[in-house]
């Protein structure tokens, strides 16, 4: 801008805090799979549900008008098949003014058993919605969710038989889609950041605690979590009771 003879103020910020101000814009300049966050509610006892396969509302309205404008800021909302059954979610903003346009609604069902009845076709003909399913999928179940109104993307597995996360990020970006929030279960979590495929973590932490039969954070079958490669990106907040932490994963 100098060299054009543009005169310069700043820059006002380090780089840092630039980069978490508006963290996808720069993911992009530099990659071509969309910026994806993570969102989590956890108990004090590391749990984010009661049971597996149970809906349980951890955070109070608060906190959860607090998901819903982050969902405007995002081009697309995801989860997996096993939060689709337990939660039946619609994936909307209705707790805050909505954005420009909805959210696209992102779902990774390789089996391809969206029921007919689901909560999230509601909101179909405001809010696209497109289902990722295996490759090998019988083109009478692609059928059947295209029928209910779904764009239907074929993706091949990866070693232990699950959707590719890579090829499903790759198809996100061919349909435009730049910025993505995962609101999936732990399993889907936990694959996003072990894989380095999420960016930022939105962590609310809620002043409860589930007991032994709940549903971990970390999964059985990981270890552990690379949580050592993110910082704070912004001060904790709270939200009615709640507190959410922004964690941005480090540049290499």
């Amino acid at each position: 801008l100098r060299e054009a003879g543009v005169e310069v103020v700043g820059p006002v910020w380090d780089q840092r805090v630039g980069r978490a101000e508006n963290p996808a814009f720069f993911h992009l300049c530099a990659h071509d799979t969309p910026f994806v966050a993570v969102k989590l509610a956890v108990s004090l006892d590391g749990k984010v549900a009661a049971r597996p396969g149970v809906r349980t509302q951890l955070t109070d309205t608060e906190a959860q008008r607090e998901v819903h404008r982050l969902r405007t800021g995002f081009d697309a909302v995801l989860i997996g098949a096993g939060t689709l059954r337990a939660d039946d979610p619609r994936l909307t903003v209705r707790l805050v003014p909505p954005g420009r346009t909805a959210p696209k609604r992102l779902v990774l069902d390789p089996r391809g058993e969206l029921p007919a009845g689901a909560a999230i076709l509601a909101d179909i003909d405001s809010a696209p919605l497109h289902v990722f399913v295996r490759a090998d999928l019988d083109e009478l179940d692609i059928g059947r969710l295209e029928g209910l109104g779904a764009h239907v993307h074929p993706v091949a597995v990866d070693e232990a038989g699950l959707l590719s996360l890579p090829e499903v990020l790759r198809r996100c970006r061919d349909l435009g889609i730049e910025s993505i929030l995962c609101e999936g279960g732990p399993r889907l979590a936990a694959s996003l950041l072990r894989e380095g495929l999420a960016q930022r973590l939105y962590l609310f932490l809620a002043p409860t605690t589930v007991g032994p039969e709940g549903v971990a954070v970390v999964p059985p079958e990981t270890r552990s979590l690379p949580l050592d490669e993110f910082r704070h990106a912004a001060p904790p907040s709270l939200h009615g009771r709640d507190v959410l932490l922004v964690l941005d994963r480090e540049a290499a």
